[in-house]
């Protein structure tokens, strides 16, 4: 096979990765998230050995959203100035996810960021359990600095049960640009 899609439940794409290595299928898409929180070692090790030998990709479809496009052209036309501070919030109802919210939005919330404003330094972050899932985390809050110097504040919790609530501000020299993905 010259390509694969992992797209099983969380708890398998890790092996599924690996069989996938072993029979040499140099283009894999893997479906969010790469592997549960207890994996994340395994995972490490498992992409540090690749070096060409595949290409594993994820999809994040934020990228192709018709408001994170235009706010990405509004950065790269100038129209906001120098980017000061950004903030992205997501509010979501998602119990079938049993938590692990930092997997399953926040990594859409985190590209979406880097996306717009290049790469990050993570300064803080904060996993929050309110007791709603167990002991999986329901809310994540993340501090970061952009290579350009504007703060980042990532917000994503699973406990709004009322809708489906996102929202993305950045804050230029210039003007500010809000924008609502979900509307």
């Amino acid at each position: 096979f010259t390509h694969a899609v992992v797209a099983t439940p969380a708890q398998t794409h890790l092996d599924a990765l690996a069989r996938l290595l072993r029979a040499r299928v140099p283009d894999i898409l893997m479906e969010k998230p790469l592997c549960t929180t207890r994996e994340l070692p395994r995972a490490a090790r498992m992409l540090r050995g690749l070096r060409g030998r595949a290409r594993v990709y994820m999809g994040f479809n934020w990228r192709f959203n018709s408001a994170v496009r235009e706010l990405k052209r509004a950065l790269a036309s100038g129209r906001l100035g120098e980017v000061q501070l950004a903030w992205l919030c997501a509010r979501e109802w998602l119990p079938n996810f049993g938590g692990h919210v930092l997997l399953h939005s926040g990594s859409h919330f985190l590209d979406t960021a880097r996306y717009l404003l290049g790469e990050l330094r993570i300064r803080g972050s904060r996993l929050a359990r309110h007791g709603r899932f167990g002991r999986a985390d329901e809310a994540d809050s993340i501090l970061a600095v952009s290579a350009s110097g504007a703060d980042i504040c990532l917000h994503c919790n699973f406990v709004n049960r009322s809708e489906y609530d996102y929202h993305i501000l950045v804050q230029g020299s210039r003007a500010t640009h809000i924008c609502r993905p979900d509307r």
